[in-house]
């Protein structure tokens, strides 16, 4: 899974150089036309598109009958059913590509969210790191917590055995990204965090080796083995400016992606 999501974060990373400095709804709105034509063409080689148009027309049919035949309960009725029996023929023949576009839409999003989903620290600005152990070091020794140049570990360490986890408050002090290393006995373990007001690649957690997290957190690798189960930092939550609009960056992808569809539909001769 790793190997996948280094991949994947290499060809965004690419994909949004240019992009670096922009305001962030500008690096968005390119990764989400791609998005939407790769989308379009995933959708038309998995569906069967003559079917799918003669069904929309024939929705399209039992919608004009129901408007033109109103006075009559009759016709209205059947009609009815008519776009009932047709929507749902509609459904089964979108379910397949749905299916397909689904996990790569997913992997696609939890790697957006490292990119628009958090703001970076700024200078002097704080934040919370916690460490997650595994049971079987629930009653072990506190970690310690140690930052680089540009971060410095502010508290002593929150240890709290019943939750089998050490909570930290550190301080951005210089841009740029930096590395703090946690140790717990011989082992030490190390987390990204960006200090930067642009958008870019900002890991929330060092996953565990399972595969759910490595899917919902991938910009980092997994902690593979020892005693530590998960590193996070509490970044702020980010906002993308849409037109003047704020709002959080799902919704910018969502607007622009369907807008992208409609606009693409045509050249890409796609029906759907």
């Amino acid at each position: 899974m790793w190997m996948l999501n280094r991949l994947i974060g290499g060809l965004l990373d690419g994909l949004l150089f240019p992009f670096r400095g922009l305001p962030a709804a500008v690096g968005l709105t390119f990764i989400s036309v791609i998005a939407s034509a790769g989308m379009l063409l995933v959708f038309k080689a998995t569906s069967d598109q003559p079917r799918l148009g003669v069904t929309k027309r024939r929705i399209q049919a039992a919608i004009l009958e129901i408007r033109l035949l109103n006075e009559d309960p009759r016709f209205v009725l059947a009609a009815q059913r008519d776009v009932l029996r047709h929507s749902a023929a509609y459904l089964r023949l979108t379910l397949v590509p749905l299916l397909w576009m689904a996990l790569p839409l997913v992997i696609l999003m939890a790697h957006l969210q490292a990119y628009y989903g958090y703001r970076g620290l700024e200078m002097g600005e704080t934040a919370i790191v916690s460490a997650k152990l595994h049971h079987a070091e629930a009653s072990s020794a506190a970690p310690s917590l140690a930052g680089d140049a540009g971060v410095s570990v502010e508290t002593p360490v929150l240890w709290i055995p019943s939750l089998r986890q050490a909570d930290w408050r550190i301080a951005a002090t210089a841009s740029g990204e930096h590395e703090l290393r946690l140790t717990l006995g011989d082992a030490l373990m190390t987390k990204t965090v960006l200090v930067s007001g642009v958008p870019g690649r900002r890991s929330a957690k060092r996953p565990s080796a399972g595969p759910l997290d490595q899917l919902l957190y991938p910009s980092e690798a997994p902690l593979l083995s020892g005693a530590v189960a998960a590193i996070e930092v509490a970044y702020p939550a980010g906002e993308v400016s849409l037109l003047g609009w704020k709002t959080h960056w799902i919704m910018a992808f969502l607007i622009i992606t369907l807008l992208a569809a409609f606009a693409l539909r045509g050249p890409l001769r796609v029906t759907f």
